[in-house]
């Protein structure tokens, strides 16, 4: 896990081509505080901060070379090991343990056929010193970032979009403003909120002529649609070896618990196969409502572990929200951002390098409420008898109320096609729209699953998982993004992943047994919730005056005028949120961008 750098450049001499990815690396120190490399040849450099956590040993530091090859690497490739193996096969030998190496010989073997056989995380750039030609990739659900900026003479890549914003300056992308204002998009697909900073595709690959500058980008990888025939054992198989080749490092590991099942279902297998120190991390609110330590507590007695419990609080935050809008390079999605921000400080404080976390279940399996509703839906339209019964277990387990249900049946319909709000300046031409996921026939829960993994659900919460844990100089791991898991997964019936009213039906099946009680047995979801609301309602005037006291910072898309009434009376909470948190998002970006103005064209 670290961060990656590479420029070309045909017009910079090599004393300004140094100055800059020198630059590059200062600005994603955070990422790599382990080591620190820069290589120039000719008119390109490549630059990386090294975390070590597999081979710590200089000797697999970066930039890599082998060949005429070189390899700036951020991420962590699991089944590295086996993949060796099958190298030393065919006669490559290695001076190194990492899975670095290995990646590089893949390369040098297979070239970009080598990304369908890694199993891993990663955003990686090659530089053939002899052809000029330049490769870089991202892994199939994009967990590592990539970004990338290209003018008529240059060509920029970077872990951070802070990296690059010294050379392409900090300039807004109009259209990603109105859909971030208007819809709550915080991440596209394939661009950023600044108009020439570019989001590298996850599952992609590309190829860039450093003498022609031709710059061409190929998807290796799409969310299968198969006719799987469901195997429990191979499944809970399937959530063992995930689970198991993620704990492959060498330095200490642990586990962050919600108190839910991803989670705990991690913790239970990593346990068994860590017999050593192991502890659990949670994130508590106390004496909030949707505090649920209790849970990941019980959990850590059950599987005798220690837990550690990290708090924040309301004021924390607020003193903290510029700074962390740096952190994430983003506006704030929740406060739930900042307690996660809170407990990788705890996390790094108690000496632990490798956390395993929860993420893509709830995308694959059914987990979130959205799901259970598109259920119902799907079941009453195609006439299916399981309607009545699923809707009636669903309320005997006192997971919604009848008026919940009713409302949820009000709202299906899509809401993306309101009016245009009256606050809202409208760009030049019409507003982007993007077709957020890939289209597809297949229907039922894959559909949902489709959009929760590619449109606005899960690349937001990586990309505060990725920010919030780097900072601190920690890999997050994510098991249940196992490409061989996701694959199988989200082709399983729908039947396996809803059922008697319960969601990730399959999942406490397999793992019930192995999790106490008030894990297992507890259907209500919660997901990683805050007081959120609570605090925001504790301090709405000073919020509100926040907001209108720095409306030069918006007025370029929003009337002021108009703002104002329409949050005065409070109707929208998310508005008011999203506003606010822009603002110390744009102030800290403005600042950011007179500061470090070097170098750009």
């Amino acid at each position: 896990m670290c961060s990656v750098a590479f420029i070309h450049h045909a017009g910079f001499d090599q004393k300004k081509l140094e100055s800059a990815i020198n630059r590059m690396n200062e600005i994603g120190a955070h990422r790599g505080p382990d080591d620190s490399r820069v290589n120039l040849y000719g008119k390109t450099a490549i630059g990386h901060n090294r975390l070590s956590i597999i081979d710590p040993n200089p000797r697999s530091s970066q930039p890599m070379e082998y060949g005429d090859l070189v390899m700036a690497f951020n991420g962590c490739l699991y089944n590295y090991i086996e993949l060796k193996e099958v190298l030393q096969g065919k006669g490559y030998e290695f001076q190194t343990s990492s899975d670095t190496e290995v990646i590089l010989k893949a390369f040098a073997e297979w070239g970009e056929d080598c990304l369908p056989k890694f199993n891993g995380m990663w955003a990686l750039v090659i530089y053939n010193k002899l052809s000029g030609m330049v490769f870089m990739a991202r892994d199939r659900y994009g967990i590592k970032p990539l970004y990338w900026y290209q003018s008529k003479r240059s060509f920029f890549l970077a872990s951070e979009i802070k990296q690059i914003l010294p050379f392409s300056g900090a300039e807004l992308h109009p259209g990603n403003q109105y859909d971030y204002f208007v819809y709550g998009r915080i991440v596209h697909n394939n661009s950023t909120l600044h108009k020439d900073v570019n989001v590298f595709p996850a599952g992609s690959f590309a190829w860039y002529d450093t003498s022609s500058h031709h710059f061409e980008v190929n998807r290796y990888y799409s969310l299968p649609v198969n006719n799987v025939v469901p195997d429990l054992e191979y499944l809970k198989d399937l959530i063992h070896d995930s689970i198991r080749i993620r704990l492959r490092s060498d330095v200490k590991n642990g586990v962050t618990v919600s108190g839910g099942m991803d989670s705990s279902i991690i913790a239970a297998v990593a346990s068994s196969f860590e017999p050593g120190e192991f502890t659990l991390f949670n994130a508590s609110f106390p004496g909030a409502d949707e505090d649920e330590s209790g849970y990941a507590r019980e959990l850590a007695e059950y599987l005798k572990r220690p837990i550690v419990h990290g708090t924040s609080s309301w004021s924390d935050f607020t003193s903290k929200l510029a700074k962390l809008s740096y952190i994430q390079e983003i506006p704030i999605g929740s406060f739930a951002v900042f307690a996660s921000f809170e407990l990788q400080r705890l996390i790094s404080g108690k000496g632990v390098k490798v956390i395993l976390s929860g993420q893509g279940a709830d995308e694959i399996f059914g987990g979130y409420t959205k799901f259970h509703f598109h259920y119902l839906k799907n079941l009453l339209r195609s006439g299916n008898v399981y309607f009545f019964s699923e809707l009636y277990q669903a309320l005997a387990l006192d997971q919604y109320s009848y008026a919940e249900i009713i409302n949820k049946a009000k709202n299906f319909k899509n809401s993306l096609f309101k009016p245009h709000p009256h606050w809202i300046k409208l760009p030049a031409g019409e507003p982007d729209g993007q077709a957020l996921v890939q289209r597809n026939s297949k229907k039922g829960l894959w559909r949902t699953s489709n959009r929760a993994i590619s449109g606005m659900g899960l690349p937001v919460m990586l990309h505060a998982l990725d920010r919030n844990s780097m900072y601190f100089g920690i890999e997050s791991r994510c098991p249940f993004l196992d490409h061989r898991l996701v694959d199988y997964a989200i082709n399983l019936p729908d039947r396996l992943k809803i059922k008697n009213g319960k969601r990730k039906y399959v999942l406490r099946e397999l793992f019930g047994p192995e999790l106490p009680n008030s894990v297992s047995k507890r259907f209500e979801k919660k997901g990683y919730s805050s007081p959120q609301s609570t605090y925001m309602n504790q301090n709405k005037g000073l919020i509100l005056n926040d907001i209108m006291d720095r409306k030069e910072l918006f007025q370029e898309f929003i009337d002021p005028g108009a703002l104002e009434k329409e949050i005065s009376v409070g109707r929208n909470e998310s508005l008011i949120w999203r506003i606010w948190t822009w603002t110390f998002w744009r102030e800290k970006v403005l600042t950011e961008a007179s500061e470090n103005s070097l170098l750009r064209e």
